[in-house]
């Protein structure tokens, strides 16, 4: 079940998802970095208002494309903090 679906350009902050079971995970992906020609790309787990520091490591990428998915454990109400320069996609699903 998809929780989340958002796609933007450069940073940015989602909207706030909640998860109700111990498992969920974040699809993700970037391309097109525009004049940078590669990105950083890096997403941080944040919790509501994106306060507070994240009990989990970032995504993190260098590249001028690339996707990949990440699980993580744990119920709550989070938000994805975006830094990049690129176009990006994000998926969360429970």
């Amino acid at each position: 079940m998809a929780l989340l679906q958002q796609d933007g350009v450069g940073d940015g902050t989602t909207k706030e998802f909640t998860v109700g079971r111990t498992s969920w995970s974040v699809s993700w992906g970037f391309y097109d970095c525009g004049n940078a020609g590669q990105g950083p790309f890096e997403v941080e787990v944040a919790g509501p208002g994106a306060s507070g520091s994240s009990a989990y490591p970032p995504i993190t990428a260098f590249a001028v494309s690339y996707s990949g998915t990440q699980r993580y454990p744990g119920p709550g109400t989070y938000q994805l903090v975006v830094a990049t320069p690129c176009a990006w996609t994000l998926s969360v699903q429970q």
